[in-house]
């Protein structure tokens, strides 16, 4: 993925978001995207997701992100509650033509709706790396969880960073600290 020289500002506002962006990562790994809130990480996701920002004004020299089988999560989404895990899964599967593959669900017999969010947030990337993305996007959607299943989240997320390039945005600490691979925005710049 490149994009090079990404300016961007909304319309009839001052503010600019971006100024001369540029950055390049590899077709793998696992990156965080940090800085203060309203710098521009969520609406940068949005622009690699392929998603229209209302209102506002890019330049660029260069944006390519290729054509991959691509998932954005951000802090509201959530798995359907009404089904259990393994028929959740049946379904998406189908849907995607993908292989079972032995998929094994947290809990054969529970509905989604008596998973705590952990797990429910466990088993969502479970799923996302059995339908094999290959871009995953991911805007605040780990927060607020408790450290013992953040951090099988994030061992997760470093397993399935070796086939998939996996962006997070967060600002926490906590969060921040397991990153190896670290982008801030600050005024307009990425460093």
């Amino acid at each position: 993925m490149k994009i090079k020289n990404l300016t961007a500002n909304y319309l009839n506002e001052e503010h600019r978001i971006f100024d001369k962006l540029t950055l390049e990562l590899p077709e793998n790994g696992l990156w965080l995207i940090k800085g203060k809130n309203g710098v521009g990480k969520s609406t940068l996701l949005k622009l690699i997701y392929g998603q229209e920002v209302s209102g506002l004004e890019l330049t660029y020299d260069q944006f390519e992100v290729p054509q991959l089988n691509k998932i954005l999560l951000t802090v509201d989404d959530s798995l359907p509650l009404d089904f259990s895990e393994l028929d959740l899964v049946e379904v998406l599967f189908h849907l995607n033509n993908v292989e079972h593959n032995g998929y094994t669900p947290l809990y054969v017999d529970r509905k989604l709706s008596t998973y705590s969010l952990g797990e429910l947030k466990l088993a969502t990337f479970k799923i996302i790396y059995a339908l094999e993305f290959e871009l995953i996007l991911i805007d605040e959607y780990i927060a607020n969880l408790y450290q013992e299943n953040l951090g099988k989240v994030i061992n997760f997320l470093k397993e399935m960073s070796n086939e998939a390039l996996i962006i997070v945005v967060s600002n926490e600490e906590h969060i921040i600290e397991h990153f190896n691979n670290q982008i801030e925005i600050v005024n307009e710049y990425i460093y």
